[in-house]
């Protein structure tokens, strides 16, 4: 299973590099409050926060997950993974 990970390595560059195109992060803000006043808690970050609003373009994910499934490694590993999660069924005993 590792090696079918290392020769599907160009479908995940192919589906991280469609993730990155899909993603636009159009405001990020971030307050930070580093240090209350006394020296001894200039390490301590207190009172923090991230707002952020972006924007994802569904298609170019789903293109990219596409392009990814193409690659024959890339399905045999997938197949792999999904294999290893399935249950295995027993016969019912009567």
């Amino acid at each position: 299973m590792v090696s079918l990970f290392f020769k599907s390595f160009p479908a995940f560059e192919i589906l991280i590099g469609s993730i990155k195109r899909a993603i636009r992060i159009t405001n990020l803000r971030t307050e930070l409050l580093i240090g209350t006043g006394d020296p001894a808690d200039t390490d301590i970050l207190a009172n923090d926060s991230l707002n952020a609003e972006a924007m994802v373009r569904v298609g170019f994910v789903a293109a990219g997950v596409l392009r990814a499934y193409c690659k024959r490694p890339f399905r045999h590993f997938i197949r792999e993974v999904r294999a290893i999660r399935r249950p295995i069924l027993k016969p019912k005993q009567s």
